[in-house]
């Protein structure tokens, strides 16, 4: 997450993809990984790109510990000066207004403030769970006609 080299939106995407495989196939749940194209390639600076992959991998594991999910749908899309990151599920869902012992959505929302971002959990119980974080973008990459968003 650190390496400059690495500091692109596709190299990041292409990590999550593959978590993803390795931590929702080994439990059977499937899933669809939906990732902007960029040309030139996005730059992401390391704390945004660390906090986005730990807020990913945490809610991942929240939907293998807790949601009996079976699919997920995880997309990422440019909105305003925005990146959004969907994480949504079709598991059990939990009551969102009620306070839980640990600190993985705390530390998610955390995160999230820590580098400008916003970070969402909408659930209902019985009807699945969907997170979504947005990170703010550089002014110079909004409305800019090299970023295309086609899968």
């Amino acid at each position: 997450a650190i390496n400059p080299k690495k500091d692109s939106l596709r190299n990041l995407t292409r990590r999550m993809r593959s978590y993803a495989e390795e931590i929702l196939q080994s439990r059977e749940i499937d899933f669809e990984f939906s990732a902007p194209k960029t040309e030139p390639e996005l730059k992401l600076g390391a704390d945004i790109r660390r906090h986005l992959y730990l807020i990913f991998k945490e809610s991942l594991n929240n939907i293998v510990r807790h949601s009996k999910a079976k699919n997920v749908g995880i997309v990422f899309r440019l909105e305003g000066r925005e990146l959004l990151l969907t994480i949504k599920d079709d598991g059990i869902g939990f009551d969102s207004s009620k306070e839980y012992e640990g600190n993985g959505l705390l530390s998610m929302k955390k995160r999230a403030h820590e580098f400008g971002g916003k970070f969402e959990i909408i659930s209902t119980v019985g009807q699945g769970t969907t997170t979504v974080l947005g990170v703010p973008l550089p002014k110079k990459w909004v409305n800019s006609r090299f970023l295309n968003l086609q899968d």
